[in-house]
């Protein structure tokens, strides 16, 4: 069905924004570059034979779609900005990114020293000559007739020479 075939009904077609027009109960649709064929009026205040009142309607229901548009961008732009710039915006996200991966490494490094201490302890409950190295290095413990010399990374400060009485 086209413009051109309107039939018998009443009252001016209505046309929605997918450009459908409604004539009574019959739905028609307008193809664009179809010969003969008008494209979709938009904009029901253009119509010529448009009452007063749908004319205005059409007008609030445009101003209405104009200000929610702007009122979304505005808010989204308000959003994307406290995002990227807020108290735990891009850049507190990096920082927090940047300070999980140092606890992440440090948490692997206590891991595989405690690992190691495991290993240590293990040795000293069942090995008999690591329980002596560990007496020998920490007690300075010493076998019977052994000698221990200890020698101190510590400088020993000169005394100074008393005056010889005569």
């Amino acid at each position: 069905m086209g413009m051109a075939d309107r039939g018998t009904h009443n009252g001016p077609p209505i046309i929605n924004k997918d450009g459908a027009v409604f004539l009574k109960n019959k739905i028609s649709t307008v193809e664009i570059g179809v010969t003969g064929a008008k494209p979709p009026i938009t904009d029901i205040a253009q119509e010529p034979q448009a009452s007063w009142p749908m004319r205005m309607t059409r007008r609030i229901y445009v101003e209405r779609q104009r200000i929610g548009t702007a009122v979304v961008l505005g808010v989204t732009l308000l959003v994307g900005y406290h995002t990227l710039t807020g108290k735990n915006g891009w850049s507190s996200y990096q920082q927090k990114r940047k300070e999980y991966t140092g606890l992440q490494q440090e948490i692997d490094q206590l891991q595989k020293e405690n690992d190691r201490l495991k290993q240590h302890v293990s040795r000293l409950q069942s090995d008999p000559d690591e329980i002596e190295h560990e007496a020998r290095e920490q007690l300075h413990y010493a076998r019977p007739g052994e000698v221990i010399y200890t020698l101190s990374d510590k400088p020993v400060p000169q005394q100074a020479s008393s005056p010889t009485q005569k």
